[in-house]
């Protein structure tokens, strides 16, 4: 075996080993991949990716570090990741200097790249030492310019935007970040943002957001400050006699989501409405008393498609489906009601949702399609919504953005609803803006995260076709 191919291998084994969890047995193959070909650009990065962050305490670890993520950096000129490790690694090695000059020459170099701008911003005005706060706005204002979907810029404008004390501007920099569906720390995007919203007394939205940050936040790295602002939230919801979803039934969601458990299809109302009716009697028997009154709680806010406030965090989810479970019920009746517990679930969060869009959405400019288009929402006319986005044609990078995000998101709730044709027209349409947005960005990271959103879109249309 020649050299070159011997590197590879090693290279391939130092992947691996990373991602089997053995990090010292990883950067020793890397660093064999280096020595057998020192052209091997992304060994270099990996290499010294590994020794500026898991090493870098050791002697002599940062300095080498730093010395492979020039050369990744010089061996491949075009790609963002060398660059980007090496920018933070002599920031950590206090050559801030260093690092601005290593990203002005990379802007010199390739003018229409999105990256250098948004690490150029971080450096003056959210890195250690940053001090121009001014400078920093405008060139992630740039970056999001060449690359509208560009999360990690928008996330940065967020957190600068914290930092000065512009709310209103942070609030939709991480609505953005969000959106963009490609923000590499989108559970603190999501937990900023729900501290923004609970500020101006958004509680619902704020709540939502906080929960989806607790979902993504794997490691739990954000569990000090998640915990106690939920609860906060909650009891702030609760203390004014208003509904919010219960953190119950999002975790079981949230845990059959990770784990891949199949959940049914959606029922709309009517025929949930129809299943709890039929098994009301059943429970008659004082000793059913807490499964009859779980069952009502599903009839009534089926029935008035809305989630009334006297349930206000009271799940019947847990309760029908421990009843479904317990040899006192009849055999008969256990799957029925572990069947009506899973489609609650399902309505119960495309309520909440129409709750949250009716009662504290943003209030936009009267008359406006997006006005428009939440109002139907929020009645659930599907097809009206639909109308009014496909009309919208007159738009930009950032609108066609808004547009592909809200017909994805509607589609979603129309399926919920189980209205299958209009969630079938809403994705088709939002896959016709991901497929124009993908055209004009085929190379790089940008071209492979546009033909994920593709993918993404054409995954859920099958759900629908497949029906």
């Amino acid at each position: 075996m020649h050299e070159p191919e011997r590197a590879a291998a090693a290279y391939e084994a130092g992947d691996r080993l990373w991602k089997q969890g053995q990090p010292e047995a990883a950067l020793a193959s890397l660093l064999q991949a280096v020595a057998l070909n020192p052209a091997h650009p992304n060994a270099k990065n990996f290499a010294g990716w590994l020794l500026t962050t898991r090493h870098r305490n050791e002697p002599s670890a940062m300095a080498q570090g730093i010395v492979l993520l020039a050369e990744a950096h010089t061996l491949a000129p075009a790609e963002d990741r060398p660059l980007y490790n090496l920018v933070e690694a002599l920031v950590v090695a206090g050559q801030r200097a260093q690092a601005l000059a290593v990203v002005d020459a990379a802007i010199a170099a390739r003018p229409h790249a999105a990256e250098p701008h948004n690490l150029r911003g971080w450096l003056l005005g959210l890195a250690d030492g940053a001090d121009d706060p001014k400078g920093a706005r405008d060139e992630f204002a740039a970056a999001i310019g060449l690359q509208t979907w560009y999360g990690d810029a928008h996330f940065n404008l967020g957190r600068l935007s914290l930092q000065t004390g512009d709310f209103a501007r942070a609030e939709i920099a991480f609505a953005a970040a969000i959106t963009s569906r490609r923000c590499w720390r989108a559970a603190e995007a999501h937990l900023r943002l729900g501290e923004l919203l609970a500020r101006r007394g958004q509680l619902r939205r704020a709540l939502g957001h906080l929960r989806r940050s607790a979902e993504l936040d794997t490691a739990g790295a954000l569990s000090v400050v998640l915990a106690p602002t939920v609860q906060a939230v909650g009891q702030a919801l609760l203390a004014s006699g208003r509904y919010f979803l219960h953190a119950l039934d999002e975790a079981r969601r949230s845990a059959a989501i990770e784990a891949g458990t199949p959940t049914p299809r959606p029922s709309s109302r009517r025929s949930l409405t129809k299943r709890a009716r039929e098994l009301l009697p059943s429970f008659g028997d004082p000793a059913f008393t807490s499964v009859h009154a779980a069952i009502e709680q599903v009839l009534a806010c089926a029935e008035a498609g809305e989630l009334l406030p006297r349930h206000a965090d009271q799940s019947p989810t847990l309760t029908l489906e421990l009843a479904a479970a317990s040899p006192a019920t009849p055999q008969p009746l256990q799957g029925p009601l572990y069947a009506l517990a899973e489609r609650w679930n399902s309505l119960q969060r495309s309520l909440y949702d129409e709750l949250i869009e009716r009662e504290e959405s943003d209030p936009e400019p009267p008359g406006s399609v997006r006005a428009r288009v939440a109002e139907h929402a929020a009645a659930r006319r599907w097809d009206a919504a639909l109308a009014e986005l496909t009309a919208f044609q007159d738009t930009d990078d950032h609108e066609l953005l808004w547009r592909a995000d809200q017909a994805e998101t509607l589609a979603d709730r129309a399926r919920r609803d189980g209205d299958a044709p209009a969630a079938r027209s809403l994705y088709r349409l939002a896959l016709r803006d991901f497929e124009c947005y993908a055209s004009g960005a085929t190379s790089g990271g940008e071209g492979m995260s546009r033909m994920l959103d593709v993918h993404r879109l054409r995954e859920r249309l099958g759900l629908v076709d497949d029906r």
